[in-house]
């Protein structure tokens, strides 16, 4: 329990400090060993946020709804597919969708621990993600044309008409992200995740965070 205490401590702090690479490994920390509702309410919680926001941009589908009220009902009926739509999108629906990757990835592979836990703080980092960056496509859509490069440079250096102008650079975006966290903190401290049992087998947790660091904190898929 005090394991799981800590491990919240130190999530609220890396959040609060804006301290992202210290993130992961609490979050992991944290969510591992829990049972597996538990960690999958806490990765759809952001997602869940920012749903709204991409029904609006996209009314006509309807599938990622589904698939975050029952994520095992849409395996069962489409295993583990995805449709392809919609087609092109903005970095924040990108994020959203890659989230909704890693949601099936959690539910079909949920008697690995080490994959379970990790797609679903993968899942909710980028469900936070496009919360992030759709506030960064608001206020600087030409950043983000210039990101996306669709726009003429005019010869000039990307980097150079990007300096300042990034996501990680965008003020209202940081303070964003920083708010979708502390969110998802407060979740998880009403869920009570610090007082569930500690880790039993803590030696094998660490190997488990081990390799999903030495693979950048992607989604494993093998």
């Amino acid at each position: 329990m005090r394991d799981r205490e800590a491990a919240l401590q130190q999530l609220r702090q890396a959040a609060s400090g804006m301290d992202w690479d210290a993130v992961p490994g609490a979050f992991f920390r944290l969510l591992y060993g829990l049972p597996a509702t538990l960690q999958l309410d806490a990765a759809r919680f952001p997602m869940r946020r920012y749903l709204r926001a991409f029904e609006e941009r996209w009314p006509g589908i309807t599938w990622p709804s589904h698939l975050l009220a029952d994520t095992a009902a849409w395996l069962t009926q489409n295993h583990l597919a995805l449709p392809d739509e919609p087609g092109e999108t903005g970095p924040a629906d990108a994020a959203f969708l890659e989230g909704c990757d890693a949601l099936v990835v959690a539910v079909s592979r949920q008697e690995e621990p080490g994959v379970l836990t990790s797609s679903c703080v993968y899942c909710a980092d980028r469900g936070i993600d496009a919360h992030f960056v759709a506030v960064w496509e608001q206020d600087d859509p030409e950043a983000v044309r210039l990101w996306a490069g669709q726009a003429d440079l005019q010869g000039q250096d990307l980097a150079s008409l990007l300096e300042g102008r990034t996501a990680l650079d965008n003020e209202a975006a940081r303070r964003t992200r920083r708010a979708e966290w502390l969110a998802l903190v407060e979740f998880l401290d009403q869920q009570a995740v610090a007082a569930a049992p500690g880790v039993a087998d803590v030696a094998r947790m660490e190997r488990d965070l081990q390799r999903w660091a030495d693979q950048e904190y992607s989604l494993l898929l093998r």
